[in-house]
């Protein structure tokens, strides 16, 4: 059982959010809850908790190095909520606090203040940013509405910032990557990622799938995570590491974005990042579009104004990184296979289906019995393959 939050606020300068405590759902890694003030009830924060498993599996194991990672990634994205400052803070969060002082802001998008940090428990307490929709609900949302179409502009526009902002952080992460190297190497995140996503999408092409070609698939996933490790080919830089609809809250009047959970910051190759995100966006929009087939495209536009947006801001501000980290670190290849691999593993877990409407169904005894499957499964098989029509084109010189 996690501890309770007024025992953790107790003896900080947070100590009067004892009023109430409500569990914030949406996270599978920690413990969060919103704290409400006893001296007035209008004032709130944001109390996240570190436990040795995840919060939604008791059984995973997870080093609670990770909130040493999140604390420095929230100084250095959010600028340490400079106006403040950080109470409790160690000299690593402190440094990250001067960093990114240096780190261009992108407008429209920004992520939590981080306010206190006690790296001993460990658990942190955080801006509270209010209650909004993130992406994936968002458009959901608007689906069983019927009111997707009407999101097009607003998701464009909520893409573009998402776009800049990634671009801002690879370039600034490779200009400083000496510095921030030490402060980012996320061993814990790694070993995760490795067993939750490499090897599980391994294990479930083969035993899992009845694909004729699985065997070379499997080997796909291999070589692509070996292509990645640190020490291979692939360049690094400093990456966000969980960049997906879910990390992404959005205002739906101005669109702008703020950005969660940084738990998964890391120093690695920039595909991590641009795969990742549209690998959720891709199969969002065909939950959302009854008539949408990523296999006959266009892509839609959203995700293209997301790539186009990270190109011109990294070719604008950082062109070095651009041509060390995207042309000359193939980022266009490696996302696609990224994003095919991710695809492949979330169809074989029974998800994305929109046979009953625009939500993510249970997993079921074999998922690729469902027509959804028939649909996705043969994208994720061509990106993994490096099809010549990838959305990732975006991105060539």
């Amino acid at each position: 059982m996690p501890p309770s939050p007024f025992d953790l606020v107790r003896g900080t300068p947070f100590s009067e959010f004892t009023g109430s405590a409500t569990p914030l759902a949406g996270g599978m890694i920690n413990h969060v809850w919103r704290l409400t003030s006893c001296v007035d009830p209008a004032r709130t924060v944001v109390v996240k908790y570190a436990g040795p498993e995840l919060s939604s599996d008791a059984g995973v194991s997870f080093s609670t190095e990770r909130m040493a990672l999140e604390a420095r990634a929230l100084a250095l994205y959010s600028d340490g909520g400079s106006s403040g400052g950080v109470s409790g803070a160690d000299s690593e969060v402190t440094r990250c606090v001067e960093l990114g002082r240096e780190l261009a802001p992108t407008p429209g998008l920004r992520l939590p203040r981080l306010l206190h940090y006690d790296p001993t428990v460990p658990f942190m307490v955080m801006e509270d940013i209010g209650t909004l929709p993130d992406i994936y609900h968002w458009s959901v949302d608007c689906a069983l509405d019927k009111r997707y179409a009407e999101l097009a502009d607003g998701l464009t526009t909520v893409c573009e910032r998402v776009g800049e902002w990634l671009a801002r952080l690879h370039g600034f992460g490779f200009d400083r990557r000496a510095e921030l190297e030490p402060l980012f190497t996320n061993h814990a995140a790694r070993a995760l990622l490795g067993e939750v996503v490499y090897d599980a999408a391994r294990a479930e092409l083969v035993e899992r799938s009845a694909l004729v070609d699985r065997h070379q698939l499997a080997a796909v996933v291999s070589k692509f995570r070996d292509e990645t490790a640190p020490g291979g080919p692939a360049p690094r830089t400093l990456t966000f590491g969980d960049l997906w609809t879910g990390a992404a809250l959005v205002d739906a009047r101005s669109h702008g974005v703020t950005i969660l959970d940084c738990e998964f910051a890391d120093v690695g190759p920039v595909c991590g990042d641009i795969g990742h995100f549209v690998a959720h966006l891709v199969p969002l929009h065909f939950l959302c579009t009854a008539d949408y087939d990523p296999n006959r495209g266009p892509c839609p536009a959203h995700i293209t104004a997301f790539l186009r947006a990270y190109r011109a801001t990294l070719v604008a501000d950082h062109p070095a990184a651009f041509d060390a980290l995207v042309v000359a670190g193939d980022a266009a290849r490696l996302s696609n296979v990224f994003l095919g691999i991710e695809i492949a593993h979330d169809v074989l877990n029974g998800n994305w289906c929109r046979c009953t409407g625009p939500r993510k169904s249970p997993a079921s005894k074999d998922p690729l019995t469902c027509p959804c499957a028939a649909v996705l499964l043969p994208f994720a098989r061509s990106c993994m393959y490096d099809s010549a029509a990838s959305v990732f084109g975006t991105l060539a010189p």
